[in-house]
Formats: C-alpha cells, structure tokens, sequence
C-alpha cells in the first residue's frame, strides 16, 4: 500500500489532492465519526428530555450520576463533530488551513478529547465517593463543580488560540489542529490533562474493584448484595479499558512527533478512528452497565434521584421496566 512521505505527513499547509493513503483514512475515521455523533447525541436528547420532564414534576435536583453521563455525552458529541468535518476535506479533495472548517475542527479536537477525558474522570472521582465512601455533593456544589470542569476545558482552549490567533489551528497531519511549532502548547493545554485523566481513571477504578472485592470477602457487603457488587466489580475493569484504548494510541502519537518520530497518514487516521470510537463505545457501556438510570420507565421517575452506589448498577433487561411476575407450581401429592 502507498505510504506518503513523513515530510508530506508533518507539514502543516494545505494537501491537495488527498494522497490515497490519507482517503482512505478519512473515510474510516468519518464513518466512526458519524456513528458516534448520533448515538451520543440520541443519549444526549433522550437525557436532556428526562431531565425537563423530571424539572416539570419535581424540585429537587435530578441524579447526579445520570447529570454526569448527560455531559459526558455532550462532551462525546463535540469530539465526533471533529471527525466528522473529515467530510468536508473528502469532499473538496484537499485540507485546507486558514478557513472556518480548519478551525472549527481544531477547536472540537481541542475541547472534544479533553472533555471526554474530564468528565470520564468525574464520573469515575463521583462513582469512588459514593459507593466506597458514601458521600455526595450537595446541589449547589455540584452544579459549582460541573461549571468549572467546563470553564476549565473552554479556558485550555481558548488561552492557546489567545497565544497564536493567527496560525494556532493548522493541518497536523490528518486534520485540522494545534500547530505542531507550538510544542508546549500542546502538552501543557492538552496532552498533560488526557494523560493526567488515564492514569487517574485506571487508579480509581482499579482501587474501587480490589476495596468491593475486600468489603466482600470481609462480608461488609450482606449476602443479598454479594452477587450485585461482585457485578459492579467487573464493571469496574471495562470502564479504565475502554477509555484508554481510545484515547492512548493517539496521544502517543502526539507525543512521539513532537520527538521528531515519524508518522504515517494510516497510523493517524487509525487512531483518529479509535479515539473518535469513544461516543458510541460510552453510549453501549453506559446504557448497558447504568441501564436502571438511563431507561427506566416513567413510573420510576420519581425514585431516580434516590438510586445512589450499587443501585446504580444493573445488567438485567428487566431491571426497571415494568413487573415481575413469580408462577410457583404447586406439587400435587398422589394417593394410593
């Protein structure tokens, strides 16, 4: 297969026509893009209407873990807009800097893959608190707290492009984003923050998992809650493997380049694809492991700001959706 030169790979102007190896790429990485924007943004409408429902009949505040996936899923649908603007370069046969599409693509990359790593982090940090040491914010502090993470995210984003207004979105190799001169740019407003975010992801989950393990054995946990806990455990393990998988392969990348290791247009646009694999990958793993909070029926509406630790928990299809019906047999003794 063609591979383009390094030299074609690293420049920062404008490609056209679209080297074969890189059409192809795009393709791939459009086609993930796309799957990801509308799963994570059906979860996103399907949440965002619960929660005005819930603010019609209720007044207090919704469940704070299910507020979590609703920007967590926002913060998706941002990251698959950025893959998803590959069609614009397939179209026109060519990445083009300097225009509003170039930018917009920086700018969905920039705050996209921070966001998803931010709010991953905050559900794993709200997860820990509640299940292990029973504590919840109040409202007032939580609402506090999902305020800053964003501003945080924006600022990382916004203060970089404060620095360079002119050249701070260019082509870096497959698409649009930081100039590949603005080295500290890069690690300090970025890539620090992702990795900060995996390695505190893997630390907190995996802590998690050996202290339920612990509380089990030590039968802290009754007996009736054994199986649910041992459940939720294995939970805890898919959640740090999925997040990592989609979003390592790309930072190392990142980070090789900026020690002048080559890199080639398949190599990125893989791992675009994987990374950009995060919305639909958090939409299934959410919806299949925190299903008793996504799709619950509506009669169940009003316990939901109730369900808190191993109640958040179920894989059962049934968990929460209508009754369920025990048929006992009766043994009928024959005489004679």
């Amino acid at each position: 297969m063609f591979q383009s030169p390094s030299s074609v790979v690293l420049s920062t102007q404008s490609i056209t026509p679209l080297p074969s190896d890189l059409r192809s790429g795009l393709i791939v990485a459009s086609v993930f893009g796309f799957i990801s924007f509308f799963t994570s943004l059906g979860l996103f409408l399907l949440l965002a209407y619960r929660f005005i429902r819930w603010r019609q009949k209720h007044q207090r505040f919704p469940n704070q873990f299910l507020f979590l996936i609703l920007n967590l899923a926002f913060a998706d649908i941002q990251q698959s807009l950025a893959f998803l603007l590959n069609v614009q370069w397939l179209g026109s046969n060519g990445i083009f800097i300097g225009n509003n599409t170039c930018f917009a693509q920086g700018w969905f990359v920039s705050t996209g893959d921070l966001a998803s790593g931010v709010w991953c982090l905050a559900i794993g940090v709200h997860t820990f608190a509640d299940l292990i040491l029973n504590f919840r914010l109040s409202a007032g502090k939580f609402v506090a707290a999902v305020a800053s993470l964003w501003t945080f995210i924006y600022a990382c984003a916004v203060i970089g492009i404060a620095m360079h207004p002119k050249d701070y979105y260019v082509r870096a190799g497959a698409w649009c984003w930081v100039n590949q001169q603005y080295d500290h740019e890069r690690l300090y407003l970025h890539y620090l923050w992702i990795f900060i975010a995996e390695f505190s992801v893997v630390i907190i989950y995996a802590t998690m998992f050996v202290l339920l393990h612990y509380r089990i054995r030590t039968h802290a946990i009754s007996t009736a809650e054994s199986s649910h806990a041992r459940r939720a455990a294995k939970y805890m393990v898919i959640y740090p493997i999925v997040y990592v998988f989609c979003t390592l392969p790309l930072a190392s990348m990142r980070m090789a380049s900026m020690s002048h290791d080559p890199l080639t247009f398949t190599a990125l646009t893989a791992a675009g694809a994987i990374i950009t694999s995060n919305g639909w990958l958090d939409v299934l793993l959410y919806t299949l492991t925190r299903r008793v909070l996504l799709l619950s029926n509506a009669d169940a509406d009003s316990a939901l700001d109730e369900k808190r630790g191993l109640d958040t928990f179920a894989f059962r299809p049934d968990y929460g959706w209508g009754t369920t019906t025990t048929i006992t047999a009766l043994k009928i003794k024959k005489g004679g």
